[in-house]
């Protein structure tokens, strides 16, 4: 007897992992290579678009946050508010991909070469 159970793939869904059927046509054929490609686009494109909708939520709050935008009065506190001011033009595509690229690089490299306390 052959065996006819097909293995389901997991998908992570936010912070829960998600069991979701093979994906196949409406007549129940399954899908060749190019049609799995689509889907898995498809996937993709939704947890994009989630992520973005939760990273702006999260930008919402920090903006209301006037703890985080006070008037700075020392270097630090300036560079952290200028450093988030970036992030948050990134976040609400004020800022260009590659401008943003080249910001979050840079940013990367600066706080590797900061001697740390």
């Amino acid at each position: 007897m052959a065996d006819t159970h097909r293995a389901m793939p997991v998908v992570v869904d936010g912070s829960a992992l998600v069991v979701r059927p093979e994906p196949a046509t409406a007549s129940g054929r399954p899908l060749n290579h190019a049609e799995k490609t689509l889907h898995a686009m498809a996937d993709r494109i939704e947890a994009l678009e989630v992520r973005q909708v939760k990273l702006e939520a999260v930008a919402a709050e920090q903006a209301a946050d006037d703890g985080l935008w006070f008037q700075a009065q020392t270097a630090p506190e300036a560079y952290l508010q200028q450093e988030l001011r970036k992030l948050h033009e990134i976040i609400e595509g004020k800022t260009s991909v590659e401008c943003a690229e080249k910001t979050l690089v840079q940013m990367f490299e600066e706080g590797r070469n900061r001697p740390h306390d």
